[in-house]
């Protein structure tokens, strides 16, 4: 089950990057929000040091990118 959340979550996360590049209004920290979901999953799945870097990174990525578009 947690498989198929990821892959979803990574297609809306694509989506969303194509959306942000496209449109100039639509932030591109939402991109950076599903990507921290995704790794938040991988985490839960798979127990990785490396998971929890990578959510926190894109995390810090999201919000700087939410506080430059405001």
């Amino acid at each position: 089950m947690l498989a198929k959340l990821e892959a979803g979550l990574t297609v809306l996360a694509f989506i969303m990057l194509v959306i942000g590049f496209m449109n100039p209004g639509f932030s591109l920290g939402w991109f950076f929000v599903v990507m921290a979901l995704v790794y938040v999953i991988r985490y839960i799945e798979y127990r990785r040091w490396t998971a929890v870097v990578s959510f926190i990174l894109l995390a810090v990525g999201a919000a700087a990118l939410f506080f430059i578009g405001s």
